[in-house]
This record gives structure tokens, C-alpha cells and sequence, in this order.
């Protein structure tokens, strides 16, 4: 999400206000978060899912939680235990 922001032109402090107002609980990307990504690969490799999906999947599944998304591919991926909403 942040690189997507980047890319858009706003600035990291901006980034990081508007973030901020949104009260989001930022999780670091841990090596336990990286080997729970990774094992989701072979699941997920067909609908094009990269890391930054992966990672976004494993903390939904680890915390019992929906994964939000807006992107309709994630719809396609069906891995037990994990929960996907769209947003639009």
C-alpha cells in the first residue's frame, strides 16, 4: 500500500498522516510473517500474488481476521482458514 501511495506522488509525511488518521495497526514483517507468506506461494502463485500479498494473507489467516482487499483476484484464491472481503 505504501509504494502504491509513492508512486501516486504523495510524500512519506503525507503518507504518514493520512495513515495516522486512520488508526491502522501496523505489524512488522518478521521472519516468522516471511515464512508464513512464503508457505502460501504454491496456493497463491496462479492469480499472480507477490510477497506484499502474501504477507497481507499470512497476518489475515494468523489473526483470524478477513484479508480487505479491492483487488477481485483475491477472490480466486481459496486457502483454508483465510477469510477475503472486497472493499468495493
Amino acid at each position: 500500500m505504501l509504494k502504491e501511495l509513492l508512486l501516486s506522488g504523495l510524500d512519506e509525511p503525507t503518507i504518514r498522516e493520512l495513515l495516522g488518521e486512520l488508526r491502522l495497526d501496523v505489524r512488522s514483517h518478521d521472519g516468522e510473517a516471511a515464512y508464513a507468506a512464503a508457505g502460501l506461494h504454491a496456493q497463491t502463485r496462479e492469480f499472480g500474488r507477490g510477497l506484499g500479498d502474501g504477507s497481507c494473507l499470512a497476518l489475515a489467516m494468523q489473526l483470524g481476521v478477513p484479508a480487505l482487499t479491492a483487488d477481485r483476484e483475491w477472490e480466486k484464491v481459496k486457502v483454508k482458514g483465510l477469510m477475503v472481503e472486497h472493499i468495493r
